[in-house]
């Protein structure tokens, strides 16, 4: 069913409004220690997206100076680079800015505080404190001319087209697609990414339109103006309160704001949407949408309970990240039967393997003996709960107590909570029916993602399969133990299920080709 509704045009009139930037505002940080400074580099080309702040972590009892921070940041972040010649700051270049000393203008160096204002300083070599700013500005001296008002630099390798797990349309060029809700009362992701595949050129609206024509879970309104997005529980409504803008970009540090909808876009590109007040925020670090086709029921394996109604189960140790999510398919009588119950059913059986602690009716940690995986709560993430009735409609509900009807889905999910994580795609948890002794070596496969050229660790002789997220068998050969390698780089990057069988069980684990 095609989901993008024409309606007519949208009348948009908003006016704009800047705060001011404050350490609160940063949300990139690189190293570790107790102590807290900031970075500012305005490159004061004249377009809206000249400054960037990082923050930077480290131990006020060492001596730490504007220099050091730079060269960690620039580590850290592959789209920054800064070059330092003869103790002096001659060029930084970061995405698709540049500051060359002498052509034409100089890299000047600032200090500052939350409470001062911004005044030259010794250059490189200033050493900071707690709580200081250290600023560089390309200007021409006459005069100088300090860092201006800034934007939060985001981490550019936080997401990549490598992760993506729903890719919609064809053709040899591809573009990221993100939505972001922006602000949420439950303390749940909120943004969300997609890939899509096309030829040449093409531009947001078509882009939006077959994305919200593949998936099931999204609806998107829009025509000359993006009015309403609704995604699972998540919606954004043009004037109810806020309005949708439209982004540009290549990666997650480079967002822009565009003309909207028409906008061209080629192969690398990113087109992204945030709903909030304005000044509208840069579409944050997203997690992937999931294609509802990609693990259904039917992909499901049943194998404890007995009745005519099931459910799903979900364990992901892992956040959102792909590998180690699991489902667990339970059959039962009766209208409803409570996740509690299901996952207590799934305990008691024994074939996963898998222990729950389920004290106070929380769900306060999981382990399963055969995967090795273990999430207790705490140390360092908790437990999320979610229900769904495919595995991409996920919407975080009140916990082991909800009440599963015929073809439900529930989820747990490892998450730091900050913002809480829906699972990724799961595969079939593996279990020993019949043996007395579960086996606890771990399936090593390394290093996971790469190019296509991975090693595994093979206890034993074995068959190793690889499929794709369709199910659809792509490579399969015998190995015999001990470390052997595949040679995968003829495959598309994306995520593919590597299965490895023995004359004693299963073992599976998703692999990424990026």
């Amino acid at each position: 069913m095609r989901k993008l509704i024409l309606t007519g045009a949208l009348a948009l009139s908003a006016f704009f409004s800047s705060a001011q930037f404050t350490s609160d505002n940063v949300v990139y940080f690189v190293g570790e220690g107790p102590d807290t400074a900031y970075l500012e580099i305005d490159f004061l080309d004249g377009t809206e997206d000249s400054a960037y702040v990082w923050g930077f972590l480290f131990d006020d009892a060492l001596d730490v100076s504007g220099g050091d921070i730079l060269a960690a940041i620039a580590a850290d972040e592959e789209k920054l680079d800064v070059i330092i010649e003869g103790g002096f700051l001659n060029e930084i270049h970061y995405n698709n800015h540049a500051g060359l000393g002498g052509d034409p203008d100089f890299w000047g160096t600032w200090s500052k505080t939350e409470e001062t204002e911004w005044v030259l300083n010794g250059g490189l070599a200033t050493l900071v404190e707690h709580g200081d700013w250290f600023g560089c500005s390309y200007t021409d001296f006459d005069p100088e001319i300090a860092p201006g008002d800034p934007l939060a630099a985001y981490e550019s390798a936080r997401y990549h087209d490598g992760i993506v797990q729903f890719w919609v349309g064809e053709g040899s060029d591809s573009a990221v697609f993100v939505i972001d809700f922006v602000e949420s009362e439950s303390g749940q992701a909120m943004t969300y990414a997609w890939g899509y595949a096309f030829d040449g050129t093409t531009d947001g609206a078509t882009m939006l339109a077959d994305i919200a024509s593949a998936d099931v879970n999204l609806t998107i309104n829009a025509e000359a103006f993006l009015n309403d997005i609704l995604f699972n529980d998540l919606q954004g409504l043009a004037g109810d309160p806020h309005y949708w803008a439209t982004w540009s970009g290549t990666n997650l540090s480079d967002w822009t704001m565009n003309a909207g909808l028409l906008t061209t876009i080629v192969d690398g590109d990113w087109f992204g949407c945030s709903y909030a007040s304005w000044p509208p925020r840069r579409p944050f670090y997203p997690i992937s949408a999931l294609d509802s086709a990609a693990f259904t029921h039917f992909d499901t394996e049943f194998v404890i309970g007995s009745g005519s109604k099931e459910v799903v189960i979900v364990i992901d140790y892992n956040e959102w990240l792909p590998g180690h999510s699991y489902a667990y398919g339970y059959l039962f009588e009766g209208e409803t039967i409570t996740a509690e119950e299901v996952l207590a059913a799934l305990q008691d059986d024994g074939i996963y393997g898998l222990t729950f602690d389920l004290m106070g009716g929380f769900l306060n940690s999981v382990e399963c003996e055969i995967t090795g995986d273990i999430g207790i709560g705490g140390t360092p993430n908790y437990w999320s709960t979610w229900s769904a009735d495919n595995v991409g409609g996920w919407v975080l509900n009140s916990g082991i107590s909800e009440e599963l009807h015929n073809g439900d889905w529930f989820a747990c999910s490892y998450t730091s909570w900050g913002a809480a994580t829906p699972p990724s795609l799961p595969m079939n948890g593996p279990y020993a029916f019949g043996f007395e002794e579960v086996i606890q070596d771990e399936l090593t496969v390394y290093p996971n993602p790469s190019n296509g050229e991975f090693q595994i660790d093979l206890k034993q002789d074995a068959t190793v399969t690889i499929s794709d997220v369709q199910g659809n068998v792509v490579t399969k050969n015998r190995f015999v133990a001990g470390v052997q390698s595949m040679q995968l780089t003829n495959l598309a990057k994306g995520t593919y299920l590597l299965s490895v069988e023995t004359n004693e069980r299963m073992q599976s684990q998703l692999i990424l080709i990026k």
